[in-house]
């Protein structure tokens, strides 16, 4: 019999997702599978004790290891996939969970995992499976080596019980180098063998960070979406009670909601970006178009909406051949603006202009507002990262606008920088290549 469980579901999904994150990963990077990925696979699934099927959107069966399914039938996907929001427990055995496999951008199938439940529900486990591949084909070129050299083993037998126990400590997710042996004939596996830990303790702290990084944000971003619905919940209750009579108070509290309703749109506007992002469902349609009629198309809305500010946008943009996604480019360009709205007073300038310099188009937005502080500039295009604003704003959002920014034009084969000086201003710009 199978059941369900939602109470504790978000903590036991991000646990198996941790588990099986390696395969996954494998399996997103080299569709479709060729023989030589379905044996490390194998070897993975293998070895971190997980039962895995994999199916196109008919359903039917393209791999399988260890599972209840045969290589070609075809099972009913409306009964086998259940996805992020719930998973199931098998016989009370085992959990299961489904993912979806995307292939530039769209679903090519499903890969159903499997896994006992003790390994999900030990408090001790080590998020650190991913590297297993890594480490796996690492320790069997070491093997490769040994094998090929067996005809000094009485002589190397002493310097090699170094390199098992670093082995053994590898495998633990202990990375430590071992000290090389001077004028020995093992000294080039040794020299091997700490390039490989030190890569692997960089790519275990890079990942570890990530992790947190998304930890901290996900308790922010809790906090920040309360904040503005509670206040429209408030004054909604205000509305409905009578406290607001006249119509100058019921005007300014509706006035409140409107700006607090813009601001958690954009908050989840943001959300919205970085989930495509996270799971590459990003999603480009390059086009080559003459700049001058792109940017104007762009920037005629923003001249025509903010009438308090003064905007000067640039009537000097080249008529230049860009190869760019018109609605990406667009993201970008209002990500900068709504920046400079958030950052600068109701009597402030924002100045918008384009140039050509050399085979580059170059675009920024300038304001005369409150600046940056030197302190944050290095971690601007960060993820989750906001730095503070003395003014209160429409436009906030949840530390990822910028980040996607970078990305966008990164894809585009542009750079992107900024100048900021504190109580002066900001100018930020990014550069697309010219045709």
């Amino acid at each position: 019999m199978n059941t369900y469980k939602e109470k504790e579901s978000p903590n036991i999904i991000n646990k198996m997702r941790v588990k099986v994150n390696p395969e996954y990963n494998v399996i997103l990077e080299n569709w479709p599978l060729s023989s030589d990925v379905k044996k490390i696979l194998d070897n993975s699934f293998e070895s971190n004790g997980v039962t895995s099927t994999i199916i196109d959107l008919e359903g039917r069966v393209l791999y399988e290891f260890d599972s209840q399914f045969k290589l070609g039938s075809k099972i009913d996907i409306t009964e086998h996939l259940y996805f992020d929001n719930s998973y199931e427990i098998r016989n009370n055995k085992k959990y299961l969970l489904s993912l979806p496999i995307y292939n530039q951008g769209t679903v090519v199938g499903f890969t159903i995992f499997e896994t006992i439940i003790e390994s999900i529900r030990d408090e001790n486990y080590m998020p650190f499976q991913w590297l297993f591949t890594i480490i796996l084909l690492s320790i069997l070129w070491i093997i490769s080596i040994i094998v090929t050299i067996i005809g000094y083993k009485k002589e190397l037998s002493n310097g090699f019980s170094q390199l098992i126990d670093g082995l053994n400590h590898v495998s633990k997710g202990i990375f430590k180098p071992l000290k090389v042996p001077k004028e020995s004939k093992e000294q080039d596996i040794y020299i091997s063998y700490n390039r490989m830990v030190e890569e692997l303790s960089y790519l275990m702290k890079k990942q570890q960070s990530y992790e947190g990084k998304r930890k901290s944000f996900l308790t922010t971003i809790s906090h920040e979406l309360k904040t503005p619905i509670a206040t429209i919940n408030a004054y909604i209750e205000g509305l409905v009670s009578g406290v607001a009579k006249d119509e100058k108070t019921i005007n300014n509290y509706h006035t409140i909601i409107q700006s607090k309703m813009n601001s958690l749109m954009n908050q989840v506007n943001d959300l919205f970006k970085y989930a495509q992002y996270d799971m590459n469902q990003f999603k480009y349609n390059f086009q080559e178009v003459y700049a001058d009629d792109v940017f104007h198309n762009i920037l005629k809305p923003i001249f025509n909406k903010d009438r308090k500010r003064e905007i000067i946008i640039s009537n000097n943009i080249p008529k230049c051949m860009i190869n760019v996604d018109i609605i990406r480019i667009e993201q970008v360009i209002l990500n900068f603006y709504n920046n400079a709205i958030k950052h600068t007073s109701d009597d402030g300038t924002i100045k918008i202009e384009g140039y050509r310099q050399e085979n580059e188009l170059l675009i920024s937005v300038e304001d005369n507002g409150e600046g940056i502080e030197s302190r944050d500039l290095p971690y601007i295009f960060d993820y989750y990262y906001q730095g503070k604003t003395s003014k209160e704003s429409d436009y906030e959002g949840v530390g990822l606008g910028l980040a996607i920014c970078k990305e966008i034009i990164s894809k585009h084969g542009g750079k992107i920088f900024v100048k900021s000086q504190l109580n002066k201003g900001t100018k930020i710009s990014f550069t697309i290549p010219v045709v």
